[in-house]
């Protein structure tokens, strides 16, 4: 029972971790995507970060730092199809 109940909260956090790591990417996506279509400068992160920090009631890490990395991922990752569908499955912190 108990190694049962491991493998379940493994899988779950891996699940969770990818759900995450996936959110990032399409904050990241977004945020890169807009910018290059309307020529928003980088205050419009820091404006993003208040609004999600505000709206989250702090919860979650939308820092503007952690932001800056999101759009990070996606602009470094995205033009290769192979390594896009993998990083979903690293934690973030590996990224």
């Amino acid at each position: 029972i108990t190694e049962r109940v491991y493998t379940a909260q493994v899988k779950a956090l891996r699940a969770v971790n990818t759900e995450l790591v996936q959110m990032y990417w399409d904050i990241g996506k977004i945020i890169f995507e807009k910018q290059n279509q309307y020529s928003w400068g980088d205050k419009v992160i820091d404006e993003i970060s208040d609004e999600l920090i505000s709206q989250f009631e702090g919860k979650g890490d939308f820092s503007k730092r952690n932001l800056y990395f999101t759009k990070s991922l996606y602009s470094n990752y995205s033009s290769n199809p192979i390594v896009a569908q993998l990083v979903p499955q690293l934690p973030w912190g590996h990224h």
